[in-house]
């Protein structure tokens, strides 16, 4: 039994894969997503195994003081710095910060227009729209200088845009390059620190705000997902036009309106006040993306089966889809209620309620509030940038050495074979080069270097690799007509 059983599981799931290619019709048409689920769950254990292994191996290097302890604390030091800024995504409210700044480019611009104009008694000079640009893209690489205004003040646009991609630039480069357009360093220093001061106040009040909306949204989305007469609705929508009867819209939206009824978050460490127009632009942006979301999965699944009829695990699909909180954030009407509730108490200096909000409803909402740990700006993305990147590229600058001295030995023409392999190996590696041409400028075009390189690669090469991937697919699928069929035993351990 305990050989049979194996096979006989084998033998199914071999099956019943092969089905659902040559029959994509329900059931089997949606096996591989069950298989792939089943895969997905024993990959996670295997993979807790593994790192519970990798611990207890290296600590055990560390206990006993066994040669190389060193590099065992330095691995499992490693591991936990990664898996900690991965998952708990350390540092994400300065991570916040510098996106807000690098994403929202019209944010910048105007804020930096509000601080030039209290810095520079005369704005009708020709160098001030130059700093304004110079100090707005310094702190967003987003944003696009104007290059006519860059060419009529004598700096080079590539070299300005190179220079100021790069953040804050220093002082020698910086006047090397902007003296024609008589800017000053100082200057542009300190209209740039103002800037960051005041998008640092917006950040301190708004990006909680955001937080707790964000929250408000996935609280909405749980409760109607798991709300039978909201399923109703979605599903009566094809009988409906697309559209829910008003009486039944104003009953959805007050009943999820009671879920997130006005109160306190704690977001960040900081308690949140949130309004009831701000919540009911929130049920209303969620209702009316989930109602696009369930149109769009009907339209796929009759597509794909005209008689197909969708069922509550639909509705409670769509309305989960993860795309519906950027979705949310983005929309134009929340973004402008969130400014508006935001912007009368915002601690914001020497500004009025109107100014504020503009400031506010400039704001780019959805990839700040979503900052993911693996996006540029986080600690996450600074490790692989500065850290893990640099360490490979040594490692397979190491390893070139180690590959000159294998092609220095395959190369050796003992035998007629290895004469070939010499003779197409040089021609294609010169052909890549500059110096390949060179060498064969004289000859006709479809002699020189170049074009006898792509030749060997697009023909024999191109013509061997084919028969290798059919003498692969070939192999495979006689592996698996065997595993399928039983004949191939040796993963059971014998035979």
């Amino acid at each position: 039994m305990k050989r049979e059983l194996p096979l006989l599981i084998t033998g199914l799931m071999g099956t019943f894969l092969i089905l659902q290619v040559f029959v994509p019709h329900p059931p089997l048409d949606s096996i591989d997503e069950t298989l792939t689920d089943f895969a997905l769950i024993v990959i996670v254990f295997t993979m807790i195994l593994g790192i519970i292994n990798l611990i207890a191996t290296n600590l055990r290097k560390i206990t006993r003081s066994k040669p190389g302890w060193g590099y065992a604390a330095i691995t499992i030091g490693a591991f936990l710095v990664v898996a900690g800024t991965g998952m708990f995504n350390l540092f994400e409210e300065r991570s916040l910060k510098k996106e807000i700044a690098r994403r929202n480019s019209d944010l910048v611009e105007l804020v930096v227009a509000i601080e030039a104009s209290q810095m520079i008694a005369d704005p009708s000079r020709e160098s001030y729209e130059l700093l304004v640009q110079s100090v707005v893209k310094s702190l967003s690489d987003s944003y696009s200088m104007d290059a006519r205004i860059l060419q009529e003040s004598g700096v080079d646009p590539r070299e300005a845009r190179h220079l100021l991609e790069r953040g804050m630039p220093d002082k020698a480069r910086f006047e090397a390059v902007f003296s024609p357009a008589g800017i000053n360093y100082e200057g542009f220093q300190i209209l740039r620190e103002r800037t960051q001061t005041r998008i640092g106040q917006v950040a301190d009040y708004a990006v909680p705000y955001g937080k707790a909306l964000l929250s408000m949204v996935e609280t909405v989305q749980e409760f109607l997902a798991e709300w039978p007469e909201w399923h109703s609705e979605l599903l009566a929508l094809e009988s409906n036009g697309g559209v829910i009867p008003p009486e039944r819209y104003d009953f959805v939206l007050r009943e999820a309106r009671q879920r997130i009824s006005p109160g306190d978050f704690d977001v960040m460490g900081r308690t949140v006040p949130m309004g009831a127009k701000l919540g009911s632009q929130v049920c209303k942006s969620v209702i009316e993306r989930t109602k696009t979301e369930m149109v769009a999965l009907e339209e796929e699944a009759l597509r794909r089966d005209p008689d197909a009829r969708l069922t509550e695990d639909d509705a409670r699909a769509a309305t989960l889809a993860r795309n519906i909180p950027s979705e949310v954030l983005a929309d134009p009407a929340m973004v402008l209620a969130l400014a508006d509730f935001v912007s009368k108490d915002a601690p914001l200096e020497g500004l009025d309620n109107t100014r504020k909000m503009s400031w506010f409803a400039t704001f780019y909402l959805d990839p700040i509030l979503e900052l993911d740990a693996t996006e540029q700006g986080s600690a996450f993305n600074w490790l692989y940038e500065y850290v893990y990147y640099p360490l490979s590229s040594t490692m397979f600058a190491l390893l070139a050495f180690f590959i000159s001295s294998a092609a220095y030995r395959a190369f050796r023409a003992r035998s007629r074979e290895a004469a070939m392999l010499l003779l197409a190996g040089t021609i294609v590696m010169l052909g890549m080069i500059p110096l390949g041409n060179l060498l064969t400028s004289w000859l006709p075009e479809w002699l020189q270097m170049s074009d006898v390189a792509d030749w060997i690669m697009m023909v024999p090469n191109m013509a061997s690799q084919r028969a290798i991937m059919i003498g692969v697919a070939l192999g495979v699928i006689s592996t698996a007509l065997k595993l399928i069929l039983g004949v191939e035993r040796g993963y059971l351990g014998g035979d």
